[in-house]
């Protein structure tokens, strides 16, 4: 899934831009995609109906947008994490950068969790789901291959990668999931950060060599 080479809009567009898309991941995560009409979304904005044809053309554009935006967020902050100096160094900070888009985009989380429980969704918005999975496929892809080279350089002891990358993807979904709950369940931030830091230095001394 891709958008089309083209500047992106500045000043009141922008601006415009960005409220219906933070208002369209809101009414997406509460309600999801199907059940969201563009009325709703011009609501929430405070913009007219045709604004939002104007900037976007239809609710599948809107909501392809939506996902790219989320999407292009967390690979700003996984682009730090290829500054980390060893593999496993990478591997660990691969975590911290998936809390910290949770942290600073909890509504794409959200929804982005939701629709990955919602796989007999098709038609019109597969694209979305598909999309979606693809994205995060290349992002978990980059993560094997620094946890193969952190083998490979005897920073840890050589296991299934596979197995590992299941353990390791789901801890940070869950820890990620939990924290975007909405009820009393939902854990602090402060505290996954905390959590988190705990597990890595856990995990850590188990695979040494």
């Amino acid at each position: 899934m891709s958008t089309p080479d083209v500047a992106p809009p500045v000043g009141r567009k922008a601006r415009t831009r960005q409220l219906v898309l933070d208002a369209a991941g809101e009414l997406f995560a509460a309600q999801g995609i199907e059940r969201t009409s563009v009325e709703q979304v011009a609501e929430r904005a405070s913009v007219s109906v045709g604004t939002l044809y104007f900037h976007f053309g239809s609710k599948e554009a809107l909501a392809l947008a939506f996902i790219e935006s989320a999407l292009d967020s967390i690979e700003r902050l996984m682009a730090d994490v290829a500054r980390g100096e060893s593999p496993i160094e990478r591997v660990m900070l691969a975590g911290d950068a998936y809390l910290q888009f949770a942290i600073e985009f909890p509504v794409a989380c959200r929804f982005g969790t939701l629709r990955a429980m919602q796989p007999e969704l098709r038609g019109p918005h597969d694209a979305i789901g598909k999309g979606l999975r693809n994205r995060v496929q290349q992002i978990l892809m980059t993560v094997a291959g620094d946890v193969k080279a952190a083998m490979d350089a005897g920073e840890i002891r050589r296991e299934p990668i596979a197995d590992l990358m299941i353990f390791l993807w789901s801890s940070w979904n869950g820890m990620v999931t939990m924290m975007v709950r909405q009820d009393k369940l939902a854990i602090p931030p402060e505290a996954a950060k905390r959590s988190l830091a705990l597990g890595r230095s856990l995990l850590l001394e188990s695979l040494r060599p």
